[in-house]
C-alpha cells in the first residue's frame, strides 16, 4: 500500500491506497481511504478536537460479514449481517472530542453503504458511541496532531481515571441483522506511561435473541504493558 500524510497548523490528514488480500488475483480488491482533523481550540486546559474520514473498498465479489462482540474479548457475538458477496463498500465516519481539564468527552459515528452482488442484498449499517472520562487525580488526557497519546502521570502515586461509554451498532437492513446497546463503566489506574490496570462492568441489550438471550452483563479486567 501506499500512504501520504500532512500535519499542516492546526490541520491533520492522510490518504492511504491498500491492496486487500483475497483469493481472486485477477481482480483484487482494494481500498482507498482519508481522515482529516481540524483542531479550532487548543489551550493549556482545553482542546476542541473534530474530524472526518471516508474508505471506498472495492471488493469485486468477496465476502463482507460484520461478526461482533458486546465489546469483551471473550464473550459470544451477538451481533452480525451474514456473508454478503459485496462489489463495493463505501464507509464514512465523523467525530468530535472536547477536553476540559481533567474531563473530557468524545465521540464518533460510522456509517457503511453496501452494494451487494445480488442487489436484494444491497443494505446501510451503522453505529455510534459516546464516552466520558474524569480524572481524580491531577491528570488530563494528552492530545496531539489529532490523536490522543498515552497517559503521562504527574504523580509517582499513577493516575486514577473514572471512564461511561454508551454504544450502538445497527446491522437491521441485513437478513440476519440486529441492533445492539452496550452502556460501560469502567474504572483505569495508570502506574507510569507504560503500564495501566483497567477495569469494566458492561450491560448489552438485542433487538434479537442469541441463543434465547436478548440481554447481557458482563466485567472485565485487564492489565497493559506498553513498549
Amino acid at each position: 500500500g501506499l500512504m501520504l500524510s500532512g500535519t499542516p497548523g492546526s490541520v491533520t490528514w492522510s490518504v492511504a491506497f491498500i491492496d486487500i488480500e483475497s483469493d481472486n488475483e485477477e481482480d483484487a480488491p482494494y481500498a482507498l481511504t482519508g481522515r482529516t482533523t481540524w483542531t479550532p481550540l487548543q489551550t493549556e486546559n482545553q482542546t476542541v478536537h473534530l474530524g472526518f474520514s471516508a474508505s471506498l473498498r472495492q471488493l469485486n465479489g468477496d465476502d463482507f460479514e460484520i461478526d461482533e462482540r458486546v465489546e469483551l474479548h471473550n464473550s459470544e457475538k451477538v451481533i452480525t449481517s451474514g456473508k454478503i458477496e459485496t462489489e463495493r463498500l463505501q464507509l464514512t465516519g465523523v467525530e468530535a472530542a472536547w477536553i476540559n481539564g481533567a474531563f473530557s468527552v468524545q465521540s464518533e459515528y460510522m456509517s457503511a453503504d453496501l452494494q451487494a452482488v445480488d442487489s436484494s442484498e444491497n443494505a446501510e449499517f451503522d453505529g455510534y458511541y459516546l464516552q466520558t472520562s474524569y480524572f481524580l487525580s491531577n491528570d488530563k488526557r494528552a492530545y496531539k496532531n489529532g490523536v490522543f497519546s498515552s497517559i503521562k502521570p504527574n504523580s509517582k502515586k499513577g493516575a486514577w481515571e473514572l471512564t461511561s461509554r454508551y454504544s450502538v451498532l445497527n446491522t437491521e437492513a441485513a437478513n440476519d441483522g440486529s441492533q445492539v446497546q452496550t452502556s460501560t463503566l469502567g474504572l483505569n489506574y495508570y502506574y507510569d506511561k507504560n503500564l495501566r490496570l483497567m477495569s469494566n462492568i458492561l450491560h448489552a441489550e438485542s433487538s434479537e435473541k442469541v441463543d434465547g438471550n436478548d440481554a447481557w452483563n458482563g466485567a472485565s479486567f485487564r492489565l497493559q504493558y506498553l513498549f
